[in-house]
């Protein structure tokens, strides 16, 4: 073969694949943090206010007590456990313990509980029972907002997650300064003064007792005042 007619003559090049495209991994998909540390703050709060609750239930019924304590402490390792190891198994069951405790509030307000002190008589709300559990509703809200399974990444920088969680730190901090005040002025208790009736839940003045001797008073002041004549008696008593 000539050099002529092997120039002219076609001649197949072999070419190598092509290595298939890599698809990049999504970012993996990722709970919101300003309202895990909003849940955790929350749950914090009102732990705080059931352990204030415990002190005053102790002395007046020992198994609402030893409840509230273990409710705080159970409240405490909950919101732990929502900062350090979310998940959605985690979240669905804080969700429906919160929502259980909800509902015993509202039970106990309604119809009473079987066992308490007077068992089937409703309690009166409080100020600080009905803040804890308007700020346990919230929770259960956001629960169940962290329960789902998000779509998309919400990556955010620390000043927007410290801007959303902003909301819910009045309302922890207002929880923790109810509790303290509470635990530390907690109500006198009060006793009825008329005769016990037979058959109602009632203590009567004669049945409270005291330790022979002299008892310390705590200071007091008495202001009186003088007494100003009305115009009428004025008059009526210049027409005398």
């Amino acid at each position: 073969m000539s050099v002529i007619e092997a120039a002219n003559t076609p001649q197949t090049v072999a070419v190598a694949p092509a290595p298939p495209a890599v698809p990049h991994p999504a970012p993996a998909a990722r709970r919101s943090a300003a309202q895990i540390y909003a849940a955790a703050l929350l749950t914090l709060g009102v732990a705080g206010i059931h352990f204030a609750a415990a002190a005053g239930h102790l002395a007046e019924y020992l198994p609402y007590g030893i409840f509230f304590i273990g409710l705080g402490l159970a409240q405490v390792a909950l919101a732990v456990a929502i900062v350090v190891a979310p998940s959605t198994r985690l979240f669905l069951a804080a969700a429906l313990g919160t929502a259980a405790v909800i509902a015993l509030w509202f039970v106990s307000r309604i119809t009473g509980l079987p066992i308490a002190p007077d068992p089937w008589r409703p309690e009166i709300p409080g100020m600080l029972d009905m803040f804890a559990t308007l700020t346990e509703i919230i929770s259960v809200v956001l629960f169940l907002l962290l329960a789902r399974t998000p779509h998309k990444p919400k990556a955010r920088g620390r000043v927007r997650v410290a801007l959303s969680t902003l909301p819910a730190v009045p309302l922890a901090a207002l929880a923790g300064w109810m509790a303290v005040g509470s635990a530390l002025h907690p109500m006198p208790a009060a006793f009825n003064t008329a005769p016990a009736v037979a058959g109602q839940p009632s203590t009567s003045v004669a049945d409270l007792v005291a330790a022979p001797g002299s008892e310390p008073l705590k200071v007091f002041t008495l202001t009186a005042g003088v007494p100003v004549p009305s115009c009428a008696s004025s008059r009526a008593t210049g027409s005398g």
